[in-house]
Parts: C-alpha cells; structure tokens; sequence
C-alpha cells in the first residue's frame, strides 16, 4: 500500500532499503538492479542519496567489489525513515486534508496543497487504486469532496492505522495534539478499566480510534449503533466535559456511540453463549499453543492468550480493515521470528490457522499481531526448539559415548538441552538397534554409516572449536525438523 503515497524516486529508496533490511549479508549492486528491474547507475544515485540522508543512522557501507549492506536493521529507525520518505507525499497530504476537512472542490484542495488541479487528477486516480482493495471510497457531491466506508466503522479504522503511524512521523501535525491525554483519562474512567487495556500500544489505537470518531462525528457521519449483551454506561455531561470544549455542538448520543464503539473491542458479544464459545476455542488454542510448544504459562499468560482471542475476534467483527497503512511493525517482527527460528514461527502459523478456521478469522489480518503478541508476552517462546532423539555411537564403548555426550552439552544453554534426549550405545549395541526414531547421530569413526540419518563426525577427544561446530549443525538439523504437519 505505501507505495502508491511515494514518487519512483523514493519508491526505489523504499525499495532499496528493504532488500538490504532482509539480507543478512552484503549483497551486489548488480542483484539490487535486477530485483527492481532499473539501471545500476541508478541504483547507485539511490543509494548515494541514502547514504547521504541515513547513511550513519544505518551504518551503510559499500565495498570496492561493489556490495552494499547495512548492519543496524532496527523496525523503529525503518518506520522512522519511511516517514521521511513519505511526509512530502501529495497523495498523503490530500487524503490527510480530506478527511479534517471535507467537502472541499479540488480547485480548493488544489490551492492548499501549493499544487496544481491536474495534479491531483493524477493523486485522485493513486487514491481510488489504493483503495480498490479495501471497503473506502472517495465520493464527491456537487463537485465536493469526502470519504466513506461500506461501514463507518471501516473507514473510522483505517484512519485510526493511518494517523497512528503518520504521528510518529517527523514534522507531522494534526489538529488538537493537547487532546489525546484528555481521551486518554476518559477511556480509563468512563469506558475500560485499566485492566482491560493490555499496554501502550493498545490504549493508543483507543486514542487515536476515539480522535478519529470525534471529526467523523462532527462532520455528520454518524456510526452504526451496537447491542452488547453487557451495556455500557450512558454517557454524562461531566465524564466528557474535558473534550466537549472542542467539539461544542457534538450532542451526548454522539459521545456514546463513540464510547461504545470502543467498549465494543473488549465487551462487543451479542450474548452470553457467544462470548462462552470464543472463550473455549481460546482455551483450546492456548492448550494447543502449550503442547505443540512445550511452553509452560503462568497464570498471567494464560489470561493473556485468552483475551487476545476474543479482542481479535471482536475486532475482527468490527471491521475487516487493515490496521497498519505505511509501514506494520507487527510483520517484520514476525519475519524476524521466521528468520531466527523457522520451526516456532511454522508452529505458530499453523496454530493461528486452526484459531481462524475454528472462529472464522481473516486468514491474515491477525496473524502477524498475533506472533508478535505471544512472543513478547511469553518470551521462552523464542527459545522453543523441536524435540530431537540423539544417538551417539562409539567404537570405543559406551563409556566413551557418554564422554563425548558430556563434552556436547557442556557448550549447550539450558534451553537447548530440555529438548535433546541423548541416547549412547556401543558399536555392538548399534547393530542391534532400531534407529527408526532419531534425528541424528554422532560418531567417532567415519566407518559407522547410516542409510538415512544425518552424521556428525566427533573427534576421540574432541576441541572447543568441534563442538561450536557440532552446535552450528544442530542448529541446521533443528530447522529442517519440520513437525507441525495436521497439527490441528
């Protein structure tokens, strides 16, 4: 999506800093050249204007066999230049006028934009293709310009997304910045409990969600009422008088409806059996989570993975609208998971893809929030890796197995050996066994083969540097174990 709000220049640099954000090594001018399909002189324009503008932040180098990389790849720094890639972007400046103040003719946008009208012909036709994919339409009526969604609630979202990660941007500005903290203390006094609200991140989508509502309902377009088997408290004079002061004429229907379209994200079922139901998948897939894993959870987390269930659930039936516009830090932190350890983030795919054919999610919309939630809030995650059966064979006897076991797990971290059982046997013991069941063998005469197992050679009396090597191997076994089939 970002890439219809950027020039080609910038699209390019957008594009270039992707591939050096994803190769874990240097990488030839000539490979970024034939990836986008532009010349190698100006990939080297690009990349010099990089350099210049982010080059330090980024640590860029280019080395005289014409490879570049970056070695500071941090999500926050990326969302950071994206945004000074985009602040001076027509298509986000008009669509950011139109939404605070519609109902303008394109003459008039035109002239606060310091452009010109066929320019924003040309912005208009970026705009409708940006949104041929999502349920938002710019509609004009008599000559006047405004935005809709199928539902409200759709466009109300992804303005929420969109001024949510347009604010971190440098030099963005919206109207009434003082007016945040005052949402703030009304969604925690009048509409959630604190406890209802699981970090900063989620209070700041609540914030933005109900600075959204605020012009949209000011503007006259109202939201579709909600029914909740739980209502909600009306709303007083007092409990929004912070607020009131800037929008006057907003009428205390208006400020319920806002209040409940939020309450809606923790409270929104229709009735008890609902809720009931979407609490016991929520079991089912912690429970899944726990074996498929072996990840122990506390009773915190346990509660966590629950609710995250149901507030996707209930999101989800809201609105199907993407959340994040520009740049979803959720999505490279779980390539990031991919990349680091394949096997989790494969378990954790598979387990969301029983969650959403179970309750009827998106297929994606969640996924990747989904993996950055349960990975921050239960960290051991991270450290999963899959049971492995290791046979260590010596011909120099069972005593000399367990010796060489001994010198293996002394260079493994606690976390890695919980899932290593290290079975030892003699070359007599090997011959009569059934190896059916392991993932690896270990051997220290290169004379003992097997038809289908991978080996690894160990010395008698094995180095330091063997068994860090030994380590790198496991790791590779590690990801090509792959045991997540019908895991549902």
């Amino acid at each position: 999506m970002i890439h219809h709000f950027l020039d080609a220049q910038s699209n390019r640099q957008y594009d270039i800093l992707l591939i050096l954000k994803e190769n874990a090594k240097p990488i030839k001018l000539e490979t970024i050249s034939e990836k986008l399909n532009v010349s190698l002189a100006t990939i080297k324009q690009d990349l010099s204007l990089i350099e210049t503008k982010w080059g330090h932040l980024l640590n860029l180098s280019i080395t005289d066999s014409q490879k570049v990389e970056i070695k500071i790849k941090n999500n926050s720094l990326f969302q950071q230049i994206i945004g000074e890639l985009i602040t001076e972007s027509v298509p986000l400046k008009w669509l950011t006028l139109m939404f605070f103040e519609p109902y303008k003719t394109l003459t008039e946008y035109a002239d606060k934009l310091h452009v010109s009208r066929s320019t924003l012909y040309r912005t208009q036709i970026t705009l409708e293709e940006v949104f041929e994919t999502l349920p938002i339409q710019i509609k004009q009526k008599q000559s006047r310009f405004h935005l809709e969604g199928d539902k409200e609630d759709d466009l109300r979202k992804f303005f929420t997304g969109f001024l949510l990660e347009s604010f971190v941007f440098p030099g963005a500005k919206v109207p009434y910045p003082d007016i945040f903290p005052k949402i703030a203390t009304v969604i925690t006094s009048c509409i959630l409990s604190e406890n209802e609200i699981d970090d900063d991140q989620q209070l700041y989508f609540f914030q933005f969600l109900y600075y959204v509502s605020l012009f949209r309902e000011y503007q006259g377009f109202a939201n579709e009422p909600k029914e909740f088997a739980q209502p909600l408290e009306e709303v007083t004079k007092a409990s929004v008088s912070s607020i009131r002061s800037y929008f006057p004429t907003l009428k205390q229907e208006q400020f319920q409806q806002i209040h409940e379209a939020i309450y809606a994200h923790v409270h929104g079922w229709e009735d008890v059996e609902e809720r009931d139901r979407i609490e016991l998948t929520a079991f089912r897939f912690s429970k899944m989570l726990r074996e498929k894993t072996s990840v122990q959870l506390n009773d915190k987390q346990q509660e966590f993975v629950v609710r995250l269930v149901k507030q996707i659930y209930l999101t989800e039936k809201i609105s199907t609208t993407p959340s994040s516009v520009f740049f979803d830090r959720f999505y490279y932190f779980s390539k990031t998971v991919e990349k680091s350890n394949t096997s989790l983030f494969q378990i954790l795919n598979m387990i969301y893809d029983c969650l959403s054919d179970e309750i009827g999610l998106d297929p994606q919309l969640h996924r990747h929030s989904v993996i950055y939630w349960l990975c921050i809030e239960i960290p051991s995650l991270l450290f999963y890796i899959p049971e492995l059966s290791i046979l260590v064979v010596s011909d120099l006897g069972e005593n000399h197995g367990k010796f060489a076991a001994r010198m293996i797990k002394n260079i493994l971290n606690y976390d890695e050996l919980k899932h290593l059982n290290f079975t030892i046997a003699s070359l007599t013991d090997y011959a009569k066994m059934n190896t059916d069941d392991f993932d690896l063998m270990i051997i220290n005469n290169t004379q003992i083969q097997h038809p289908t197992l991978p080996i690894f050679y160990i010395d008698d009396c094995p180095q330091e540097i063997e068994l860090y090597r030994f380590k790198k191997y496991l790791n590779r076994i590690v990801e090509q174990k792959k045991d997540v089939q019908n895991i549902c």
